[in-house]
């Protein structure tokens, strides 16, 4: 028995219309098809533009339709909705030659699939300020249990692309995508229902990833500003750190 979502899924996938006339009974089942075949495909691009938007912007309209058309073919979705679909989309994009001649598009899709992430993150309430000093005044101290949020993200980037990739969140288009290799990390994370992100320097990125990892703030601690730096010219105490952290919203008492 010939399974008609076949005939039409190879229609839609790959321009093969032999398995057609299982699904349409009519003399031009093509002409069908095609309207079956355009609005799957724009579903689909539409969920990706929405999930990867400074990826759009930077393509423009015509590239990034190509783009999405290839990537559908390779990666078509696997579930009834299209809920979470693109979630590899920065990998593949990564092998495909318009991203080899910008890589920092690439980077550009890793922060917005992960600012999508983080938006539909884990709710959680952080430690306030309020908070831990009515604790310090109870007698109880500092919480046990210290970590980062779980809607958190730690970016790797490639290229020097984050204040591009938050012009263009921020409404602007047209943003010129640098192509040199500049290796730096962001961070993204959701105190209430706002993401909130800002690039890392190099200390900060190994802090916050030791952090992430370990759920541990001791262990973070040890990775606070370069080994290199002197006492008296540190830019800022771990106390005063800690404060920002507090300040922020980025800290989370118990497990």
């Amino acid at each position: 028995m010939h399974d008609p979502y076949r005939g039409l899924s190879d229609f839609v996938l790959n321009g093969q219309a032999s398995g057609l006339h299982h699904v349409f009974s009519g003399p031009q089942p093509e002409q069908i098809a095609i309207l079956y075949r355009n609005g799957y495909l724009r579903a689909c691009r539409e969920a990706l533009e929405a999930r990867f938007p400074a990826v759009a912007s930077a393509m423009g309209e015509v590239e990034f339709r190509k783009v999405c058309t290839a990537y559908v073919q390779t990666s078509p979705p696997r579930q009834r909705t299209l809920t979470g679909y693109g979630a590899d989309f920065p990998d593949w994009l990564s092998t495909e030659v318009c991203s080899l001649m910008n890589p920092g598009l690439v980077d550009l899709a890793r922060l917005d699939g992960a600012w999508l992430d983080c938006l539909f993150g884990l709710d959680e309430n952080p430690l306030t300020a309020l908070q831990l000093n009515q604790r310090i005044q109870s007698g109880d101290g500092l919480p046990v249990s210290l970590r980062l949020p779980r809607n958190a993200r730690v970016v790797a980037l490639d290229h020097s692309v984050f204040d591009v990739w938050l012009s263009i969140r921020q409404g602007e288009s047209g943003a010129w995508v640098p192509t040199q290799p500049e290796a730096s990390h962001a961070l993204l994370w959701r105190p209430d229902m706002t993401v909130l992100s800002r690039q890392l320097d190099a200390w900060e990125a190994r802090f916050y990833l030791s952090f992430q990892a370990t759920d541990s703030l001791e262990e973070a601690a040890e990775h606070f500003l370069p080994a290199t730096t002197n006492d008296h010219d540190l830019p800022i105490t771990l106390e005063q750190y800690f404060a920002r952290l507090i300040e922020s919203g980025l800290l989370i008492a118990g497990d």
